[in-house]
């Protein structure tokens, strides 16, 4: 892995550049309130938005200005801003019923009851000041403006090129001189809507479903839709966030020492603080309250957290997860508390995303 970073930071600094069918009754979740925020204001913090359009240089120059966007990928960042917009205010109302921390659900992604959910609508929140994005040119007047934010679109051509799905630079990290949410040709492969993926996961039961696989080139890769990859983006970028010191999130490693991208790996080796630091575990957040909200139903868990008498890997620690106390389903949505019970082990189903965004700075 270690070997992986240093030839993509090597790269970065050359180019300074319905439901399934059951037994349980159908699930009611009207009493959750899950309707979107209309009050939420996308202008909160004034950041502009740009994308980085035109034709590429053949051959390329070795900057930041090579990585111009073409009309479709204008149009299919322009959509992913959207959409990812659309998935945090369905995570952020989902976060919002009291007691939320006491599922099931939230606890293999974010941790369980200790973790404040506030914490995380916070970081959802950040998606939001995402804007309208005009269209640029050249990145030049835009070095050192700590307001201003712009999306690329790597070249196929350019070295290294399919090595990371994305990648985010901050003005002052690294010694970078402008702020960037960088796409890939692996990141732009998959335009669809979160919300086809999200359909697809809730038929199958299984999370790999939301993650068509593509050709990339000469590889084969399982590709997230442009939403999940701009939530996960927006962790690291400092101009949407109240306090990047604090803010700012970083790609944290699992037990095996490699960075939490995959599905299970965000659940099962990862910490609880962890998990509420992992940019990974907000973007499967946002597609899971799309496709299983039932899995997040509040007081919907057994004992102070769900139970397995599996081991399971925290941190690189192996450990047994053991009762701690009495069914405590409360819930009154219909069939809420079967479907909590189906993933006491985990969430069901793996993705693997290996480099998904290995030097974000």
């Amino acid at each position: 892995m270690r070997a992986i970073a240093h030839s993509v930071v090597s790269f970065l600094l050359s180019f300074s550049l319905s439901l399934p069918p059951a037994a349980e009754p159908p699930l009611d979740l009207s009493s959750l309130d899950l309707s979107a925020f209309s009050n939420l204001d996308p202008s909160i913090q004034a950041v502009n938005i740009h994308i980085l359009a035109g034709t590429p240089p053949n051959p390329l120059n070795g900057n930041f200005d090579d990585e111009k966007c073409s009309p479709a990928q204008v149009t299919a960042i322009r959509n992913g801003i959207v959409d990812a917009r659309n998935m945090a205010t369905g995570a952020i109302a989902l976060l919002k019923p009291k007691d939320m921390n006491k599922s099931n659900g939230f606890f293999w992604i974010f941790g369980g009851s200790t973790v404040d959910p506030a914490i995380i609508t916070k970081h959802f929140s950040f998606v939001l000041r995402l804007g309208t994005a005009d269209e640029i040119t050249s990145t030049k007047k835009y070095e050192n403006s700590k307001t201003d934010l712009i999306f690329t679109c790597i070249p196929p051509t350019a070295p290294k090129a399919t090595s990371a799905y994305a990648n985010t630079q901050n003005i002052g990290r690294q010694k970078s001189v402008l702020n960037l949410i960088r796409l890939s040709p692996t990141g732009l492969a998959n335009t669809e809507s979160y919300t086809i993926a999200a359909a697809r996961v809730k038929t199958s039961g299984q999370i790999q479903d939301g993650f068509p696989v593509k050709q990339v080139g000469t590889l084969s890769v399982p590709a997230p839709p442009l939403a999940f990859t701009i939530v996960h983006e927006v962790q690291h970028a400092d101009p949407l966030m109240d306090n990047p010191a604090t803010d700012h999130l970083v790609d944290e490693k699992g037990g095996t020492g490699a960075r939490a991208y995959g599905f299970q790996q965000i659940m099962h080796e990862l910490s609880k603080d962890q998990k509420a630091r992992n940019p990974q575990n907000y973007a499967f957040f946002g597609l899971l309250a799309a496709s299983n909200p039932e899995l997040f139903v509040p007081n919907c868990y057994i004992g102070d957290a769900p139970l397995s008498l599996a081991p399971l890997l925290i941190a690189g620690r192996l450990r047994m997860q053991t009762s701690l106390g009495p069914d405590t389903c409360h819930t009154t949505v219909p069939g809420a508390c079967a479907a909590c019970k189906k993933i006491i082990k985990g969430i069901p189903g793996d993705v693997k995303l290996p480099n998904f965004d290995p030097d974000s700075t």
